[in-house]
């Protein structure tokens, strides 16, 4: 019982975390749109690059968790899901070195591999009976945008900051969508701490 709380602690501080790092590095930090292509500050990276290192224990052990419970598919998106966060972390410590259109091309390049590698695990996790419905229907719209923003550079689009708005769109959803999943795993831990206490 004890370590079930903590199992579940351990998903929904991650899973929250990552929507106020990603929230606060926007706010506080934004990124400079006047140029060619969009500048990041070190700060709002390294802020963001924090609260990804918890999204992905969170997504670690929920994979874990989902397996013991023989959720297959959503246990393999979640993993799926945990190394789409690795990618997106090295593609992070690329902006630092983004100097012109070239360097950020290279920087864009593994994100979008990163991006394509969310949406296969947003779908599989869309699986998990555990989320209600809607919060599954905000999954897949979160899967198209952070999809189509992949798709327009693979076409050869190349307005960085247009790109850079709807990858932004994307992970402000996708942000949102698991700050969902966090509280759903909350209140199905509470109705499951209460159902145990009723028997």
């Amino acid at each position: 019982m004890k370590q079930e709380k903590f199992i579940n602690l351990t998903i929904v501080t991650g899973l929250t975390v990552q929507f106020l790092c990603y929230a606060i590095a926007l706010l506080f930090f934004p990124p400079d749109f006047t140029g060619e292509f969009p500048v990041y500050s070190q700060e709002s990276n390294m802020i963001v690059e924090f609260g990804l290192a918890l999204n992905m224990a969170a997504a670690t052990v929920m994979g874990i968790k989902l397996s013991d419970e023989r959720q297959i598919l959503a246990a393999a998106g979640f993993t799926m899901f945990a190394i789409a966060i690795g990618i997106t972390m090295s593609s992070l410590f690329e902006v630092f070195d983004v100097i012109d259109k070239a360097s950020f091309e290279k920087s864009y390049f593994i994100n979008t591999c990163s991006n394509f590698l969310y949406v296969p695990a947003i779908l599989l996790i869309s699986t998990f009976d555990g989320f209600k419905k809607w919060i599954h229907y905000l999954s897949i719209l979160t899967a198209f945008v952070i999809f189509s923003s992949g798709a327009l550079f693979i076409f050869h689009y190349r307005n960085y900051i247009v790109l850079d708005v709807i990858t932004m769109i994307g992970y402000l959803l996708l942000s949102f969508t698991q700050l969902m999943w966090a509280l759903n795993v909350y209140t199905n831990y509470r109705t499951s701490i209460g159902n145990t206490q009723t028997v």
